[in-house]
């Protein structure tokens, strides 16, 4: 888990950091689009050698990395996952390449028919800095996903979200 959150932040929020800031800019956008690649490459697979080495490279470049507990709003914004998500209990892949679970797994048991197929179509994190006290922020965890209908039927389309809350320690 910790890995793919440090893909969606080295992939985004560094990226935006560095436009907000207007330099190296040329530098992180081409390792970015390297990761992006590798990352298909290597089925969304973070710990990938070659994945693993672009996002090292993309950890050096980061100006904010010692900047986010006095700069909080650099973290904001909507993140979108470029890896495969780590979870337990994996199908594998569908045709199209996208993850798949059982709608128990994915919902912690919560939702029935737990045994029901789905295919993780998308998974965003928006950040929100600033809405609640004391410094703490909202991170929700979005996963879009399809799941097969009866025969005949088009595809169900769900959103499984985790709300949480943040807090950077001060």
């Amino acid at each position: 888990m910790h890995l793919f959150l440090l893909v969606v932040t080295i992939a985004n929020a560094w990226g935006l950091t560095y436009s907000r800031l207007g330099h190296m800019s040329l530098k992180s956008d081409e390792l970015k689009q390297r990761l992006r690649v590798a990352l298909r490459e290597h089925g969304g697979v973070t710990k990938a050698p070659a994945v693993a080495g672009i996002i090292t490279e993309l950890s050096e470049l980061n100006p904010g990395k010692y900047r986010i507990k006095s700069e909080p709003t650099l973290l904001a914004g909507n993140y979108r996952a470029l890896s495969s998500p780590e979870f337990t209990g994996s199908l594998g892949l569908d045709e199209s390449g996208a993850p798949i679970y059982t709608l128990g797994r994915l919902s912690f048991s919560m939702y029935q028919p737990l045994d029901l197929v789905c295919a993780i179509t998308k998974i965003e994190q928006p950040i929100v800095y600033g809405s609640l006290p004391r410094g703490e922020y909202n991170y929700d965890f979005v996963i879009s996903f399809t799941a097969e209908a009866e025969s005949g039927r088009p595809p169900l389309k769900g959103q499984l979200i985790n709300y949480a809350v943040g807090s950077l320690g001060k």
